[in-house]
Order: C-alpha cells, then structure tokens, then sequence
C-alpha cells in the first residue's frame, strides 16, 4: 500500500506541475530594469558634452553608482550644483593650460576618459583622507566635490593640486620617468608618511609628507606642487628645505627633463599658465 500511495502521490504531482506549465504568463522585462537607469538630460549635462565630452572625450558621473567606488566605505554623492563649477574650474586649471601648450588633442588623446565625482572624502583606518584616485589611464576619481567653494583659497588650491596629481599619474602610468629618479633619496620613502610635516619632509628632500609614500607618489607631487605653486612658490620652498634642498634640485631637474623630452612640455610655460588660471579664478 506504501508504494502504491507513493506512486498516486507522484501522479498527482506530476499532474500539477503540468498544469501550472500550461499557464501563458508575460513577464514585464520593464519591471526588471534590464534596460538600466533612464532619465532625462539636464543643462548639467549639456554643459558637461558641449564642454568635455565633445571636444575632449571626457565622461563625468555625477549621477550616484556605487560600483564605481569603494563598497566598504561610507561615502555620499555630489551636489548637482556644484558639477559645473568643478569641473568648469578643472577645465580652466588642468586642460586649458595643458591645450594652450599642446593643443587640444593632447588631452583628447592622454588624458583620461572618465571622471567619477563623489561628494565627501574617503576616509582610511590611518586617519588620512583619499582626495583623488587615478586608475589604469582611464578614470579619475575626484571627492570632496560638496565643499567646493570658490571663496575658499586653500581648498580650491586643494583640489586643483589633486587634479594635477592624479593626472600626472595617467602621464606616468602610459610612460614611466626615469629609475634615477628614485634613487635621490631611496631611504626616505615610509607608509608612515602622515606621521611627518610637510617642513620635515623638505628637509629628507621630499616636496610634502606625501610625497614619502612612494616613488610615484614623490613624483607626481613634485609635478603637482611645481604647477599650484608657480616658479616663484616652488622656488621658495626649496629654499627653506635646508639640507634636502639639493635632492629637491635635483628632483624638479628630472620634472622637467621627462615632461618637456616625453611630453614636449616646457615646464616654465606650463607653470605661467597654470598660475594664471588661479588667479582668475
């Protein structure tokens, strides 16, 4: 009886299951979303195509994705308002002095294709705060966007020396500067870095605390901070680095030989323009 009841049962299931297969039911594929997000362009996005995109082939997302950034991080997105001020004030900083040197393919061609933009600053376990992110050639990673304001000097100078520096990386990471480079002061690079003052890492020959964290790194900043600084700012930090002020010489020497022999940038230009951009702003 056992068996014979099994067998009934599984008739009976069968029965069912064919039953409900027989039913005709149109699943609504909008209801999924597989399509992705859609919306409507805004002037944000005009501005953005008429003045990036189009004429340098620049993405900006501004619109909050979370799989472009760190998932474990407590982060906020931008401010709709503020995108165009920042990057029209990158634009002015970064690619006009950049153009007016190389033409506008320059940045078409080297810079990077994409711009993530995410309202606050990254925060790390060591107490430092991540202010910018460059990868691979291809994307920059900008924070801190929601506290833009012009009337601040010292954190537009801020930002403008992050975008410098993480361009500078895409410059690097598509053609590497010369291994003498690192070997100015090849024992004064820590992970410790932010233990230390900018003042003390002039003195082991490093342009900003910063600047110990890697070979890189050093690197980028001396360009960053030879641009946000001009010729005569740049000048006069070197002159109070005391006993590392040779390794700094030395360091804005092979600045300027890679950017003028690899990139046909003559650095003195580039610091005028770059300068000149500030003040206007």
């Amino acid at each position: 009886m056992k068996k014979l009841f099994k067998n009934i049962s599984f008739l009976m299931l069968t029965i069912v299951m064919l039953s409900s297969c027989s039913k005709e039911e149109t699943l609504d594929a909008s209801s999924l979303r597989l399509g992705g997000d859609k919306w409507e362009k805004t002037e944000v996005d005009n501005w953005i195509f008429t003045n990036l995109t189009k004429p340098y082939n620049i993405e900006v997302k501004y619109k909050w994705d979370r799989t472009e950034l760190n998932m474990i991080k407590t982060l906020v997105p931008p401010r709709e308002e503020l995108v165009v001020p920042v990057m029209d004030a990158m634009k002015q900083v970064w690619i006009e002095p950049y153009e007016f040197i190389k033409g506008e393919n320059f940045i078409k061609e080297m810079g990077q294709k994409q711009f993530v933009l995410v309202g606050s600053v990254e925060y790390n376990s060591n107490g430092t705060i991540v202010l910018g992110q460059a990868e691979g050639g291809r994307k920059i990673t900008l924070f801190e966007i929601n506290n833009f304001d012009l009337k601040n000097k010292a954190l537009i100078r801020r930002m403008l020396k992050t975008m410098h520096h993480e361009f500078a990386h895409i410059l690097h990471q598509k053609k590497m500067f010369t291994p003498l480079y690192g070997q100015i002061t090849p024992g004064g690079y820590d992970a410790t870095w932010f233990n230390y003052t900018d003042e003390e890492a002039w003195e082991l020959g490093f342009i900003s605390a910063y600047a110990r964290n890697t070979i890189e790194d050093d690197f980028v900043e001396m360009v960053a901070i030879m641009l946000i600084e001009g010729k005569e700012g740049f000048a006069e930090i070197i002159n109070n680095a005391g006993e590392g002020k040779a390794a700094l010489q030395q360091k804005e020497l092979y600045v300027r030989q890679y950017m003028l022999e690899t990139w046909g940038i003559n650095m003195d230009v580039l610091q005028q323009k770059t300068q000149e951009a500030i003040n206007a702003l």
